[in-house]
């Protein structure tokens, strides 16, 4: 079972240590974390941990640890979000692509699919050696066509 577990802690030396330390111990695996300085200077951190039996021993557990102000344990964002689609790119293209996009998520999502559509404007070309550090594969549409990247990042024109 995949768990996601959001917390808010001191800002201090040694929490996450602690943290990571408990979830080793219960047998849990870290897949995905983000940590977050917040303005009232707090630290919020996300993990997706696997293989914990039971997840309410893990929340009390990090409820007790001196410096957690706030534990919760809810589901993963792949769960939540399902398979993501992202439209990368400028001008007016990029309007028409999201709509068919979401056209065809929406009939997937119909039969019980969870399919998101998020979209990221991108301006220059200049910007578009950001694309080659995450994605498996990015269809870029707008004013950055016929760029072809060393990792077989593909620019499409409609």
């Amino acid at each position: 079972m995949e768990i996601g577990v959001t917390l808010i802690a001191h800002n201090r030396v040694g929490i996450l240590h602690r943290v990571t330390g408990i979830i080793s111990k219960l047998g849990g695996n870290i897949t995905y974390t983000q940590q977050f300085i917040r303005e009232d200077g707090t630290g919020l951190i996300y993990m997706e941990i696997e293989n914990i039996e039971d997840s309410d021993t893990l929340l009390n557990t990090l409820r007790d640890l001196e410096g957690i102000l706030e534990v919760e344990i809810h589901s993963t964002l792949k769960k939540i979000f399902g398979k993501r689609i992202i439209i990368i790119g400028g001008g007016a293209q990029v309007s028409q692509v999201a709509l068919g996009a979401i056209i065809e998520a929406d009939r997937h999502n119909i039969r019980g699919e969870r399919i998101s559509v998020d979209t990221i404007p991108i301006v220059g070309e200049e910007n578009r050696e950001i694309l080659e550090d995450d994605p498996v594969e990015v269809y870029l549409f707008g004013n950055i066509k016929g760029y072809t990247s060393s990792r077989g990042l593909v620019s499409h024109s409609l």
